[in-house]
């Protein structure tokens, strides 16, 4: 019996052991297989040829599986943890506008073919961004939207390592003469604690990847600024110039309007001063699952414990 319930004891310890250092979410396998990433790419009047378009690897996988953002992409003020198709398309479109900011070279480059196609081969599993530089065919002006993409893809069961897209874009007519504004306001998501804000912050407009003008935003403004009389057929951008410390910034946009998002990483206790770090990919299962091997081993070890008084 004595022995019987040492080994108990012992399944338990390993199991908690398991459940504590057991990954809280899903993670990609490695192997040594690589990938490929067609572009399929149509405008108003069939394929659009001669559109170029790059790729950069912002993710790579190690052998433990787990994704890892790499360099210089993990020095960004960026929230890379999202959970739905709304947060990552913002998050490619600001990590877009940095891109092109900072010049960050591609991992590699190509245009579309005649039927409006183009492959990027022998890339290795992580994450990418694909984004493309605004063409005018056909007497239309296209713009595609940036997009992430997780390589190989999901497949039905099984792992999909030639994955194929058809990115969104923007279309207007070359012929459109009526100019536009774009805007830009400044969003604080902090909790209201304007104490830690910056006094100003500055924000870049680039013109098809080119600084065009800057504008600072504060209170006086209310936190926001237009530029008029814009050419619609371009491509028009917006970036933090420094994201304020302890923020982290998005930017999401929608048609001509620009919102810039500083969100506070340190939360402060309503009860003391102490900055609190946010949660990050806690679960609760684990709670209720360490709690009812505790009991089994607590129980198992009376059950010892009376064997040996009666020994």
């Amino acid at each position: 019996m004595i022995r019987h319930c040492k080994r108990l004891i012992a399944i338990s310890l390993v199991v908690v052991f398991i459940c504590a250092f057991a990954p809280a979410g899903p993670a990609l396998a490695a192997d040594g297989n690589d990938c490929s990433l067609t572009v399929v790419y149509s405008g108003e009047r069939g394929p659009v040829s001669g559109s170029s378009f790059s790729i950069r690897q912002i993710g790579s996988t190690g052998e433990d599986g787990k994704l890892t953002i790499n360099e210089p992409f993990s020095g960004y003020s960026l929230d890379f943890d999202q959970t739905d198709a709304g947060g990552w398309r913002i998050l490619a479109n600001t990590l877009e506008a940095y891109i092109l900011r900072d010049r960050v070279p591609a991992s590699d480059q190509k245009t579309t073919d005649q039927n409006g196609k183009l492959s990027f081969t022998g890339l290795p599993r992580g994450l990418y961004l694909l984004s493309g530089e605004r063409a005018e065919v056909d007497g239309f002006s296209y713009t595609p939207e940036p997009m992430f993409i997780i390589l190989p893809g999901e497949g039905e069961g099984e792992p999909e390592y030639d994955v194929v897209v058809e990115p969104k874009k923007e279309v207007v007519p070359l012929t459109e003469e009526e100019k536009i504004t774009v805007s830009v306001i400044k969003v604080w998501n902090d909790g209201g604690n304007s104490a830690d804000r910056p006094a100003e912050i500055e924000v870049d407009l680039f013109c098809d990847g080119e600084r065009y003008d800057s504008a600072v935003l504060d209170n006086v403004c209310r936190w926001r600024a237009k530029w008029e009389d814009l050419d619609p057929t371009k491509k028009w951008t917006v970036a933090e110039k420094t994201v304020p410390t302890g923020y982290r910034v998005s930017v999401e946009r929608e048609n001509t309007l620009f919102v810039v998002t500083n969100t506070r990483t340190i939360v402060k206790s309503a009860h003391t001063d102490e900055p609190k770090l946010p949660q990050t990919g806690m679960l609760l299962w684990p709670v209720a699952v360490l709690a009812v091997l505790g009991s089994v081993s607590f129980l198992a070890g009376m059950i010892v414990t009376k064997r040996s008084d009666k020994s």
